[in-house]
């Protein structure tokens, strides 16, 4: 480029620059808690009533797998399977819907999205080793229209891609609530009760204002709580963490004999 045209792209970034610095001046300023709390996190959605999530249950396709697992009647599950079945019904439910990862495609850490590629293979998608770009690949899904579960396999990944956690977290707050990044974090936290060593279940997690954090120790309140996880980040926009133990996932029960 030549002198006169850089000098001209310089000029119109600066007016922008200064355009965006005024409006922001003028903007109302933050006095009250109240506003503090609008500004942090989007309100809470109502849910839907039985009668409409009813309507919106489409017939969803069985593999082969889940057949054999039904003629085996009631038995108790693990916390796995129940986890498995709830992102099939929810991917089954709603197309927009996406679920994003390392090796989820194959079945991801601890088989949890087992069949979900064979189910959906244009709504499941496989991200290299890099917790960053999960998260930010959730963040453009999102504000693309979409509603993205993203499983970081540990949480001590988590470290990996924190200013992309951060980010999606405060965008709520950046934007005063122009911009929302409506998703679902999942990831492996603690294990036989606490959280375990370094680079894999860990000892700490962020814990940052208008991020949601759940934690479920048995089937049926995994799949009640990802359901609204699920809907509160599609229809209010906000960020969820469902944070799952490691020792749980292949136990069937808490206490022998237990339910599951």
């Amino acid at each position: 480029s030549s002198p006169d045209a850089l000098r001209s792209w310089w000029a119109e970034l600066r007016g922008q620059v200064e355009k965006a610095f005024i409006a922001a001046s003028q903007e109302p300023k933050i006095t009250t808690r109240e506003m503090v709390m609008d500004r942090t996190q989007a309100p809470l959605a109502p849910l839907p009533l039985p009668a409409e999530f009813a309507q919106q249950v489409e017939r969803m396709p069985v593999p082969a797998n889940d057949r054999e697992r039904a003629r085996m009647g009631r038995k108790a599950q693990p916390l796995r399977v129940h986890m498995n079945q709830v992102f099939k019904e929810l991917m089954s439910r709603d197309k927009s819907v996406v679920y994003v990862g390392e090796d989820v495609r194959h079945g991801g850490y601890y088989r949890v999205s087992d069949d979900l590629a064979d189910m959906f293979p244009a709504r499941v998608q496989d991200v290299p080793p890099d917790e960053t770009s999960v998260i930010g690949l959730a963040m453009g899904y999102s504000q693309s229209g979409l509603t993205p579960i993203a499983e970081i396999p540990y949480s001590k990944y988590l470290d990996c891609g924190a200013d992309m956690f951060f980010e999606a977290v405060i965008t709520h707050w950046c934007t005063a609530g122009g911009q929302k990044d409506g998703l679902v974090i999942r990831l492996q936290g603690f294990d036989k009760g606490v959280f375990g060593g370094n680079f894999h279940t860990h000892n700490m997690l962020y814990l940052p204002p208008g991020l949601d954090v759940v934690c479920y120790s048995n089937g049926r309140d995994y799949v009640r709580g990802m359901r609204h996880a699920v809907h509160q980040a599609k229809t209010a926009g906000r960020v969820v963490m469902s944070v799952d133990s490691t020792d749980l996932l292949y136990r069937r029960s808490l206490f022998p004999d237990g339910p599951d």
